[in-house]
């Protein structure tokens, strides 16, 4: 690590070999660029954190920074997403919709969802380089993409605490840092979710003696004509209409009105969903569409949520499904043998699990193919411990996984979409064999509070 000494702050520009991984992180330096990604999973398939299920798997920057600092990288994504963690907290970027943590108090992090998340646009173009700045005052925060603010605070929990230190600590001394732990500073690492792939060009963390200079709404305007124009508030300051539209609600008199114009809304039906996702999506799911409501015996029917999230392809007979989950680029798809949740835990079921038979047909003919459908899986985070009724154990060519309700997580990518239709294919044909032989299905499978670990 490099570090050109100032008079009023010291530019740390950080050196991509001396990045080191923790977990099931991996890290290869390639030329001037360091390649980031995971074997493990890091959320569950809903997106949700569990305590510090995306700290387990990451890649640590070498040092530790003093408030007030400013981070600068230049970084390429391919899939949702990317955590940046500061202390004991974090900033996402490019996340789906059903992120509702995407900022964590470096110093008190919640573990809760917050209003922040709505006042936050934290997308990427994927596929392409991004400059990304975070700074963070003793008494503001900004985070710009693309020289674009997206986020302004000046109400964050660590700006109570007027000199801050490694998070870490303070978490657990609950009180203001001591001396020895403010001049150790705030420590850094990114971490991103299994199969995401993360470039690096260059970080650079600049500390400042008093404070780092922001600058609010003028380059927004200049570099991103196509963004909502902002708007004025206090003292001359300006910020993203999208914002002021999360803050301003509507009057208690008014929201009688506007809950009509929402019950008003036409019912989203799979072609108007599909037409406000990205373009390049369209063709491969359409042709998805088209060959899974094909296939017999398994025949798929489809439906779709009333809010317009999810469209799902149901064979009721055989107990397994498949869904896109929609959220613009950010959107993901997903499938396995689902469990009936009607009734009390104790009656919660599967119709059927044909997960390792399906793997083992498929070898037969296609290995690379069942390999990767089974490293696929999202493996279980630890959302709630070793009773939680939707954790799944899989096994499959020696090797065993506990996975989220036993769910594949796919890319909207070409060869994802391929992936989707071979094993469907291989899956119709193994239940029309069976079919055949006159083999029936074995009846419900009960999902049971018990250990399941590797």
């Amino acid at each position: 690590m490099e570090e050109e000494m100032k008079e009023t702050k010291r530019e740390h520009r950080i050196d991509l070999s001396a990045v080191t991984p923790f977990g099931k992180a991996q890290a290869n330096l390639s030329g001037e660029t360091l390649e980031v990604w995971t074997t493990h999973s890091v959320t569950s398939i809903s997106f949700n954190l569990y305590e510090d299920s995306h700290k387990r798997h990451y890649v640590s920057i070498p040092g530790m920074y003093r408030l007030p600092f400013c981070l600068d990288m230049t970084v390429k994504l391919d899939h949702p997403a990317l955590f940046l963690l500061v202390g004991s907290g974090h900033i996402t970027f490019a996340s789906p919709s059903q992120d509702n943590r995407k900022i964590e108090d470096m110093i008190k992090p919640s573990g809760k969802p917050n209003q922040d998340h709505g006042a936050y646009d934290n997308s990427l173009p994927f596929g392409e380089y991004v400059d990304i700045s975070v700074i963070y005052n003793l008494s503001e925060m900004q985070i710009l993409i693309g020289g674009e603010e997206r986020f302004h605070s000046c109400k964050q929990a660590y700006m109570r605490i007027k000199k801050v230190s490694r998070a870490e600590k303070a978490k657990a001394n609950k009180n203001k840092p001591s001396q020895e732990q403010k001049e150790e500073g705030i420590a850094i690492g990114l971490a991103v979710p299994k199969l995401s792939m993360l470039s690096i060009r260059s970080i650079k963390v600049t500390e400042y003696d008093e404070q780092v200079p922001v600058v609010r709404g003028a380059h927004v305007e200049a570099t991103n004509p196509g963004r909502p124009k902002t708007v004025q508030y206090e003292e001359g300051k300006t910020l993203p209409a999208a914002r002021e539209q999360v803050k301003n609600h509507p009057p208690a008199g008014e929201r009688a009105k506007v809950m009509e114009q929402i019950a008003d809304r036409p019912k989203p039906t799979f072609e108007s969903i599909l037409s406000e996702l990205p373009q390049a999506f369209h063709g491969e799911i359409q042709k998805t569409d088209q060959f899974l409501l094909s296939l017999r015996p398994l025949k798929l029917k489809r439906t779709v949520e009333k809010n317009g999230s999810k469209f799902t392809y149901v064979a009721s007979d055989f107990g397994v499904s498949y869904a896109v989950n929609v959220s613009g680029a950010q959107s993901s798809h997903q499938f396995g043998w689902y469990i009936v949740y009607n009734g009390k835990p104790e009656t919660w079921h599967r119709k059927a699990d044909d997960m390792e038979e399906t793997l083992a047909y498929i070898a037969e003919s296609d290995p690379p193919l069942a390999e990767r459908i089974f490293y696929a899986l999202n493996d279980c985070v630890g959302c709630y411990g070793s009773g939680c009724l939707a954790k799944t154990l899989y096994a499959f060519n020696g090797e065993k996984r506990v996975a989220c309700h036993g769910r594949v997580m796919l890319r909207m990518r070409s060869s994802d979409f391929r992936d989707v239709r071979a094993f469907f294919h291989h899956l119709n044909a193994l239940m029309e064999r069976r079919m055949a032989e006159g083999i029936q299905m074995g009846g419900k499978i009960f999902v049971r509070r018990e250990e399941k670990t590797l």
